[in-house]
């Protein structure tokens, strides 16, 4: 009705029980009700009935996503730039940086020449740790290349199994690691 205050939004219950038919009959009407009159929770049921189409199981875990999207749309909405030659203050968008990959050693090997990883995009530098089975450093160094040439000075114990990372910086103060990577030596290297 024009004019009329809207009462409260839907609770993200209420919009979930609504789609999956739950409500008693005085319920489902002061929903539909409200519904046909608030652009917000229209817009929520909506999704939320695609959802539920989508996979019924799926969508119970976001309803509470789109109730809390929908009620920071509601409480801030978005303002344009009310001056235009005022700086925009804000820190650059947050990106997603790929890991490094270790690519050898893994598993039994025979020798233990060097560390080799996959290139991560603008990455200007990488750190090798290399831990023993305790998890205690055994070796640390820092490269600009993709391999790392392990020194012949350091004792690797046969059969026991070795732990090796790498992390990539992709500026100043920000590095992406990998996984934890395990290797066993098979038989004792050659000496150098």
């Amino acid at each position: 009705m024009p004019g009329e205050k809207i009462e409260a939004h839907l609770t993200a219950m209420e919009v979930a029980a609504y789609v999956d038919n739950g409500l008693e009959a005085a319920a489902r009407a002061r929903v539909r009700s409200h519904v046909a009159e608030c652009d917000e929770c229209r817009g929520e049921v909506i999704a939320v009935a695609r959802l539920a189409r989508t996979g019924r199981r799926r969508w119970m875990a976001l309803v509470p996503l789109a109730a809390a999207a929908a009620l920071v749309l509601y409480i801030a909405p978005w303002q344009g730039p009310s001056d235009s030659t005022a700086p925009v203050l804000r820190e650059p968008g947050v990106t997603t940086i790929v890991a490094p990959t270790p690519i050898a050693p893994h598993g039994a090997v025979t020798a233990l020449p060097s560390l080799t990883w996959s290139r991560v995009p603008l990455a200007d530098r990488y750190k090798v740790t290399l831990f023993d089975a305790d998890g205690s450093v055994l070796w640390e160094t820092q490269t600009a290349d993709t391999t790392a040439v392990v020194p012949p000075s350091l004792r690797i114990v046969v059969g026991v199994p070795h732990y090796w990372k790498v992390a990539a910086r992709t500026e100043p103060g920000r590095w992406v690691a990998s996984d934890l990577t395990s290797f066993t030596l098979s038989r004792a290297p050659p000496q150098r």
